[in-house]
């Protein structure tokens, strides 16, 4: 029998007291047997009885002289796991484990080319019963965003996952290394934007969106079905073909805040070992909605829609500050553009600039949207010259972020 003696390094503990007992899938399979398990990122093992089994990781017990402490630990921490009982799913999952341990590692050194190879490349193969696995792949996703341009609509998507997911779930204190800080008023990472840069990729993330929120209420995520379709309508106006807004929908609840309602009891049961989100970030996915219906209805088709949108977008922009402010003022300024007005566009450009000026290292892609749709504003309005000056700012912003975004890829994991 393995000896139940540990080597316990309290460094290596990677989830927080209230996590001990950690989301496991509908799948979760109840053990009793001693195990081994060698861990990642330092090595340092834990042995003691494998309590349950599942799609997200596996619960041990180690016993010691002050007590017995249960830990839950994720596929992609284990390196090994040793014990009487053994399955080809249970190789299947160390082997996704490695994929998403070799993601992280390169998502930490700031090699994102890499990372988001690794992370696409996982998200082709997740566990459906899977959460936290989700959550990795799809938080991801979205921090490698600017190295792949032509799939903004698969980082956009991933991005909003991800909040649907933080509005449900609290997650461990540390969870992946992140070069961009997700926005703790809205649960986004604000510097992956709906905006597109041509009208052609627009139509095509518009397309794929709206595909993205079929499947959603598919699986009966209302939640991210909304978030989705929203984003569609977004890129519908950059396409050029501006959607009319839908009627609106008196809803119980949030929709940000619902779980999907075709989860069965079993499922139900078993996420709720997770800790739930908090007040805060249910809140958060409340302004991170609302934001995103602003944005919507301010580039709709009918006047009406863009008016109430920008009335939104200008209240969220007065209590706001930080990056949740650069959204809707881009957002507002992105709707007077589209008015028949000279004098709206004039101020519409203005406020689409401020992003620029101010935003530009924490939101590149939305800070060259900017100068790009005011060019085309200006144009509109026969401001020729003013408009050449802005396609000038554009194309060098753009030659510069190409040279930004470059692999640092260390040591291979």
């Amino acid at each position: 029998m393995i000896t139940r003696r540990c080597l316990i390094s309290l460094r290596t503990v990677c989830v927080s007291a209230t996590l001990c007992v950690v989301v496991l899938g509908a799948s979760g399979t109840a053990l009793s047997a001693d195990a081994l398990v060698v861990l990642r990122d330092g090595g340092a093992t834990r042995t003691g009885e494998l309590l349950r089994e599942g799609a997200d990781g596996v619960e041990i017990e180690v016993k010691s002289a002050d007590g017995a402490l249960t830990h839950f630990l994720r596929w992609d921490q284990i390196r090994t796991l040793t014990s009487d009982s053994s399955s080809a799913q249970r190789e299947q999952r160390l082997a996704r484990g490695a994929e998403l341990w070799r993601a992280r590692v390169r998502l930490a050194r700031g090699d994102l080319p890499a990372a988001r190879t690794l992370f696409t490349q996982a998200s082709r193969a997740v566990d459906a019963a899977a959460v936290l696995e989700r959550m990795i792949i799809e938080e991801g996703i979205a921090q490698t965003a600017l190295v792949d341009e032509e799939a903004w609509a698969e980082s956009l998507a991933s991005n909003l996952t991800a909040s649907v997911f933080r509005s449900r779930y609290q997650l461990p204190a540390e969870w992946i290394a992140q070069p961009h800080t997700v926005d703790a008023r809205t649960g986004l990472l604000l510097g992956v934007a709906p905006v597109w840069l041509d009208g052609a990729s627009a139509q095509q993330a518009r397309e794929s969106l709206i595909v993205a929120a079929d499947r959603a209420r598919v699986q009966s995520d209302l939640a991210l079905a909304e978030l989705l379709t929203l984003a569609s309508r977004i890129a519908a106006a950059d396409a050029g073909t501006p959607e009319k807004a839908p009627a609106r929908v008196t809803t119980t609840a949030p929709a940000s805040t619902q779980a999907p309602a075709s989860t069965s009891e079993p499922e139900r049961t078993a996420h709720t070992t997770l800790e739930p989100a908090t007040l805060e970030a249910r809140s958060a996915a409340k302004l991170a909605a609302k934001l995103l219906t602003g944005w919507a209805d301010a580039v709709a088709a009918d006047a009406p829609a863009r008016k109430r949108g920008r009335d939104t977008l200008q209240s969220i922009a007065r209590v706001e500050n930080g990056a949740v402010r650069m959204w809707a003022i881009y957002a507002e300024g992105r709707s007077l553009a589209m008015e028949e007005d000279p004098d709206k566009v004039r101020i519409g450009v203005g406020k689409m600039l401020l992003i620029p000026a101010a935003y530009s290292a924490e939101a590149p892609r939305l800070a060259a949207a900017a100068l790009l749709q005011s060019s085309i504003a200006l144009v509109r309005i026969h401001d020729d010259e003013s408009a050449a000056v802005l396609r000038r700012l554009h194309t060098a912003t753009d030659d510069t972020d190409r040279i930004d975004v470059q692999s640092n890829p260390g040591a291979s994991p």
